[in-house]
């Protein structure tokens, strides 16, 4: 079981919140609320106030936490955010983490989803062009080939579409207007996995027929199930401010909802009401540049206090190979396929992708991850500032000026079809500086950006050889 040195997870209590988690660090947040949920068994929302934040923090919780994490998407992708509504309705969201733009993004709830919804019945007498434009009408985006939730094609008496709500896209066979079968298909095969007598189709985007009264804020339609945690409560008061937003009223409703909040260092706001106050003692990591005698002595040294030792490494084959250099220094480990919190008198290896190690004091649990030995921590790309993410294909047209991410700008000149190893395929054809062309191959399409400068000044042309996009990457 988990060793609590000092006992602060046990005084953790939900009926005397607000309580304030003070003294983690970034890199042990994850962690820390992973925790919380082993005690509470109760489903979370962890509020952050940026969304790079939010995605950093998302990706160290999927190595504790396997299933039922989910990172809160933007409106940008309506299919993504109804998907999500869908697997809070069925209970299977442990763990929900969220930016503040992103929480207070203007959504449907489910009951108003659900009264947008439609049926289809095998036999039933219904127009193909009805369903059109009933799916237009509901937020989906026409697409060659159906392999996104969201995505509808029409293809003579066939009409395919992926309900935000279903595991796998549904293909409708139209015979006049009657409707002569309903089957489920694999989105990599196309193939008909099985045949279905009914089906329930749900929007995957906001309902055209619906008015702007219908939306509220995501936080405010979210279930009451959910513990609000709070995530450096003057952070969020700021970026409240920036997003311009009724700052007050924002601030009164998370006051209301929060159970928990979490810092570094101590915080006092007046409108976070806060109860009690626990303190923990975590600290990342040093970097140890590849001195791995170093890392060793302080592996045998934690393991002599007791502490639990676990790596954490991207693929089976580093595992492999880390585990043969402990044996070679007659260090015993074994490989995990998912984290276990449970005190170990064995390093552990398991397989997950995390920035940065910590040691949190209250469990005894050292985390390692390969960068703190390897390499330096991975940066996340940022989008340059006339870039913009494109939603669906069908928004570009032949001329546009378009980013790719390894490329820059770059010339849309539409789809073409063409043979690569032997097999037909669809690819956006790029022009670039004089005669150079990229194709991208058609699941790509988050490679590319839309162009969003200046429309009189036309943006450079960049050649696909050369370092000139390098170097404006590095300088935004």
């Amino acid at each position: 079981m988990i060793k609590l040195q000092h006992k602060t997870l046990i005084k953790v209590n939900p009926d005397d919140t607000p309580c304030w988690l003070q003294g983690l660090v970034p890199e042990a947040k994850a962690y820390g609320i992973f925790l919380l949920w082993k005690k509470l068994k109760t489903p979370l929302f962890y509020l952050i106030p940026k969304q790079t934040t939010a995605e950093n923090i998302y990706e160290s919780f999927k190595v504790f936490l396997k299933e039922g994490v989910f990172l809160l998407p933007y409106k940008e992708n309506n299919a993504a955010l109804y998907e999500l509504l869908h697997k809070i309705r069925e209970n299977k969201v442990k763990i929900l983490i969220g930016s503040l733009k992103n929480a207070i993004q203007p959504t449907l709830d489910l009951k108003e989803i659900e009264l947008c919804k439609t049926y289809l019945k095998r036999g039933a007498q219904v127009k193909r062009e009805e369903l059109i434009r009933w799916l237009v009408e509901n937020g989906y985006f026409l697409s060659p080939l159906v392999e996104e939730k969201g995505e509808y094609t029409v293809r003579g008496c066939i009409v395919d579409f992926y309900c935000p709500s279903s595991c796998n896209p549904v293909r409708i066979e139209f015979f006049g207007d009657k409707i002569d079968s309903i089957r489920e298909f694999n989105p990599s095969t196309q193939l008909s996995l099985r045949q279905l007598e009914e089906f329930t189709l749900y929007p995957a985007g906001k309902a055209k027929t619906l008015s702007k009264s219908n939306l509220r804020p995501f936080f405010e339609v979210l279930s009451d199930k959910f513990l609000f945690i709070l995530d450096e409560p003057l952070e969020i008061e700021e970026e409240i401010k920036k997003l311009n937003k009724e700052d007050r009223r924002i601030l009164d409703f998370l006051s209301e909802k929060a159970k928990f909040y979490t810092s570094c260092f101590p915080q006092k706001r007046e409108w976070t009401k806060v109860k009690k106050e626990l303190s923990f003692t975590s600290y990342p990591l040093s970097f140890y540049a590849g001195n791995l005698d170093l890392l060793l002595k302080d592996i045998k040294n934690w393991q002599k206090e007791e502490y639990t030792v676990t790596f954490i490494v991207p693929t089976l084959e580093q595992a492999k190979r880390f585990k043969e250099l402990l044996q070679e220094r007659e260090i015993e480990s074994l490989i995990e396929n998912s984290f276990t919190p449970e005190k170990k008198d064995v390093l552990a290896i398991t397989l997950g992708d995390i920035q940065r190690g910590f040691v949190f004091e209250e469990t005894k649990q050292v985390i390692i991850s390969d960068g703190d030995i390897f390499k330096k921590y991975k940066k996340r790309r940022k989008k340059a500032p006339f870039e913009q993410k494109i939603k669906s294909w069908t928004e570009l047209k032949e001329g546009d000026y378009v980013v790719h991410v390894d490329y820059g700008i770059g010339r849309f000149k539409g789809l073409v079809t063409l043979k690569v190893r032997g097999k037909w395929g669809d690819y956006f054809r790029v022009d670039y500086k004089g005669s150079d062309r990229l194709y991208v191959p058609f699941n790509q399409l988050d490679r590319l950006h839309k162009y969003v400068g200046n429309s009189d000044t036309p943006p450079p042309i960049y050649s696909l050889e050369g370092s000139a996009w390098e170097t404006t990457k590095e300088r935004v």
